[in-house]
């Protein structure tokens, strides 16, 4: 049996739900994963659910294995706390039952935020929550008043999932500026809720949780999170932060001027500001970082990571089988094939997620260009993989361009977590195209760390954030750039930046589908 006192996190991502365990220094201890998948509604198009009640018994799985996996007592753990994606909501009843709830990805509320642009709320939105409107709390809301209006009646309370969460644990209503600045209707200069934007929503004051800063113990564990989790009563709740801001916390992303990378299913790079600034061509969005005091200037490359397990997925079978006879992971097969490939990719283009543009947000189809059939030797999976990788580095650099433009300055480096953080050959890649070191950390799990740096914090086993990140964040490798791969890769980002219009072309032409567009665009 361990000895000490620990931290339990529980992070509610798109395609899993997980239940981590740190020691009080920082250092990962045990890990529980589930994954699940969203319902659809058949009644709406692009509607999913969050099946609140079946994902619920799934961390609840996930965080009786993870205490059993570290081998340690439930009365152990001096704190948990929560982290989730960004934009997903859960409203309740007064009997504090869960009547509606969606994921990020649900698309239902597309008419809605159509008719908040066609009557000119796009450009006063973004002057109060940092980002243009799109399926966001906002426009669901309106769309569960026109569409479900029974349920709507009987909503209590409307909260983001971390908020869901903490709710089951402790049964407190509570929220904080990094997710809420998710919801559309989050004024970030004064982090806080925007009367205006709620009451344009349809939704009083009271059916919003309050707002305390990450790191705020709200409350104790309930009798029934108990039995329900094998955690201890009474056990302190902290409240985390979203995982996005949570992983920059997780790689000392805390400061003005710090870069970070969020590289997972999307990529999200940042650049932290004291300020909330915000990008006069709305390119760019702004939200409240979970560091009290300080805003992220950030962006979105789409489905880069999922676009990378869709290939896997559908063409790399042999890796898949050769890992699972070894132990080991098909990414890591993949990588060492497309070391051999040259920067560049022997010309090879991908076409997929375009440079966010989030007033006006279309990608075109996807696509691979510039291989030669009778080339099987130079062109062949092995040189498409390698083109995706370089393609996620090009899109990092043209949303980095747009935020370093707000911001005022290049950064100096940047720290990269998420999955790409484990792969060295794509973390070189990133470094080489941006012409910048690339940090990545020991524990790879930074959103979740960063949330456990707040759990210590509202606990008091540490004074202060900057305190606690010297102590949790070890740093594993920092990958220089290369001047003459930069060369390369620089050229090749200007020739997919004037490719990219031709085949958004197609798109606005009618003869392709978009891989994704922005609702009313």
């Amino acid at each position: 049996m361990r000895s000490g006192r620990f931290l339990l996190v529980v992070d509610v991502g798109t395609g899993s739900g997980r239940s981590l365990i740190f020691s009080g220094a920082g250092e990962p201890i045990a890990v529980a994963q589930r994954e699940w998948t969203h319902p659809q509604d058949p009644a709406c198009e692009g509607a999913l659910d969050f099946d609140c009640a079946g994902n619920w018994r799934l961390l609840c799985e996930c965080i009786r294995r993870s205490i059993e996996r570290a081998g340690i007592r439930a009365d152990q753990i001096a704190a948990v706390s929560a982290t989730s994606m960004r934009q997903g909501i859960a409203c309740f009843d007064g009997a504090g039952e869960v009547i509606f709830a969606v994921p990020n990805i649900d698309a239902r509320a597309t008419a809605e935020t159509v008719a908040l642009l066609e009557g000119g709320w796009g450009p006063r939105i973004y002057a109060i929550q940092g980002d243009w409107p799109s399926n966001h709390a906002l426009a669901r809301m309106r769309w569960l008043r026109t569409a479900r209006p029974e349920a709507f009646e009987r909503l209590a309370m409307m909260t983001m999932l971390s908020d869901w969460v903490l709710h089951r644990l402790s049964g407190e209503y509570c929220s904080e500026p990094s997710v809420a600045s998710s919801s559309g209707m989050f004024d970030i200069e004064a982090r806080e809720w925007s009367a205006a934007l709620a009451e344009l929503a349809g939704l009083r004051a009271d059916q919003l949780p309050r707002v305390c800063d990450p790191g705020t113990q709200i409350g104790a564990l309930s009798a029934r999170a108990a039995g329900e989790t094998g955690l201890a009563a009474g056990t302190p709740v902290v409240i985390g932060a979203a995982d996005t801001q949570s992983g920059y916390v997780g790689t000392k992303v805390i400061a003005p001027g710090d870069a970070g990378l969020v590289a997972g299913s999307f990529w999200l790079p940042a650049i932290v500001a004291d300020a909330p600034l915000l990008d006069p061509e709305r390119r760019v969005r702004t939200n409240c970082h979970a560091v009290p005091g300080q805003w992220i200037v950030e962006s979105c490359s789409f489905y880069t990571g999922l676009a990378l397990r869709w290939f896997r997925d559908a063409f790399c079978q042999e890796e898949i089988a050769r890992a699972r006879e070894e132990g080991t992971d098909p990414y890591d097969l993949m990588n060492q094939q497309a070391e051999r490939v040259p920067p560049g990719s022997h010309g090879v283009q991908v076409i997929l997620s375009n440079v966010a543009n989030n007033s006006h947000w279309v990608h075109a189809a996807p696509a691979f260009l510039g291989f030669d059939i009778l080339s099987p030797d130079r062109h062949n999976r092995v040189t498409l993989y390698r083109a995706m990788l370089e393609n996620a580095a090009y899109q990092t650099l043209g949303e980095l361009e747009n935020i370093a433009g707000v911001w005022g300055s290049w950064p100096g480096e940047i720290a990269l977590c998420g999955g790409a953080a484990r792969s060295p050959l794509w973390a070189q890649i990133i470094a080489d195209t941006l012409g910048i070191p690339v940090r990545t950390p020991a524990a790879l799990e930074a959103s979740a760390l960063g949330t456990a740096a707040y759990a210590a914090l509202g606990v008091g086993m540490y004074q202060s954030l900057s305190e606690v990140c010297e102590r949790f964040v070890r740093w594993g490798a920092t990958y220089q750039p290369d001047g003459q791969r930069h060369a390369i890769y620089r050229e090749a980002y200007g020739l997919w930046r004037d490719i990219y219009p031709h085949m958004l072309s197609l798109v606005e032409a009618g003869l392709t589908r978009p891989m994704w567009r922005a609702p009313g665009t």
